[in-house]
């Protein structure tokens, strides 16, 4: 009997450690932690906030134009690879909808505290809806992830090497506005491809009762098995969205006079990129404000300039994003019943 009571008291200890530990605050307290280490450790650096409203209105319009434009080309290249990853296992899913879901998983992502995670459950469901099986949504999830953080590494890679940070260092504000007009180029010759080509669809059989580690070795071995076409694809649309998001920073700074180069802006962005994986606060909240401005005062410009360069680029990759995202969830719902509605479908056909 003492023994059945000792169990019965370390099973109550387990639950309330446990619900300590998914309680909100227990998730809040490390993040407020971080952040009011990185205002302490840029007390006295800080500008006021009348000094970054000041820099933001006197931006340089073009240059603010042109890093909403390069963000909503990178939000366009990630939807697109929506649409490769769904063809390629074999699923369906309209233009419209892979936009939305885009930004809706974005602002999943952006505005809650540990978004990443409730975000990939999201995209799941939207790949079943979209005739994936459970196991080929798992498969596709992977690849995402995965291809999205090589093709990071190879966008700082190119970057940091001396031949093209001199090539870009050049005329940096000519690349920036080629790339616009190049993106819309590629998005283009992208949209075409997918609706020209398709792979065979593969499929996961996953055993009854399969652990874990089974399922991954299913998982993985689907990926490698992989057409060529869907890696090359998938690859190319990843690292065209690291790309433009780097060249949104850079449009972001040399809008308030900021001219940096492009391998320490490279650095910077990997650096907060690596901290946003981090679930401390949502979208990296903070976060990535702190350490971006930090490390623009570290190179020696001017704490205002800084600030609403960082104010402009968050603006971009994070507010309109999550605004943007918000009002696509109700959105995707009307969307995806109307396509479901077989009256829709035979006016569209």
């Amino acid at each position: 009997m003492p023994r059945i009571a000792t169990t019965a008291a370390q099973t109550r200890r387990r639950s309330t450690v446990r619900s300590v530990l998914r309680h909100p605050a227990t998730r809040t307290l490390p993040a407020l932690a971080v952040v009011v280490a990185a205002v302490w450790i840029l007390r006295g650096q800080l500008p006021a906030l009348s000094t970054i409203r000041d820099a933001v209105l006197a931006a340089q319009l073009q240059w603010v134009i042109g890093a909403f434009a390069v963000q909503m080309v990178a939000m366009h290249m990630l939807a697109r690879l929506q649409n490769v990853v769904v063809a390629a296992f074999g699923g369906e899913m309209s233009r419209r909808r892979s936009e939305l879901v885009t930004y809706a998983s974005t602002a999943v992502t952006q505005g809650l505290p540990a978004g990443g995670a409730f975000a990939a459950g999201y995209n799941y469901r939207w790949l079943t809806v979209a005739g994936l099986t459970p196991g080929n949504a798992v498969v596709a999830l992977t690849l995402s992830t995965g291809v999205s953080m090589l093709a990071l590494g190879v966008v700082y890679s190119a970057t940091i090497s001396p031949q093209v940070a001199g090539w870009m260092a050049d005329d940096v504000h000519n690349i920036v506005l080629a790339a616009c007009v190049a993106a819309g180029i590629a998005a283009v010759v992208g949209a075409l491809e997918v609706a020209r080509r398709r792979v065979p669809a593969p499929s996961v059989e996953t055993p009854p009762g399969a652990g874990w580690k089974v399922k991954l070795t299913l998982a993985l071995a689907e990926i490698v098995r992989l057409p060529r076409v869907v890696w090359h694809r998938v690859f190319a649309l990843t690292t065209a969205k690291w790309a433009f998001d780097l060249l949104c920073l850079i449009a972001a700074c040399l809008a308030v006079g900021i001219e940096v180069g492009v391998a320490s802006l490279a650095t910077l962005h990997v650096a907060t990129q690596v901290a946003r994986q981090i679930p401390l606060t949502p979208g990296g909240i903070g976060i990535v404000e702190a350490g971006l401005v930090a490390g623009l005062v570290a190179l020696g410009f001017d704490a205002g300039a800084a600030a609403a360069a960082v104010a402009i680029y968050r603006m971009c990759t994070y507010w309109f994003p999550l605004v943007a995202g918000a009002g696509s969830i109700p959105l995707l719902r009307h969307v995806a019943r109307r396509e479901a509605d077989p009256a829709h479908e035979a006016a569209a056909a």
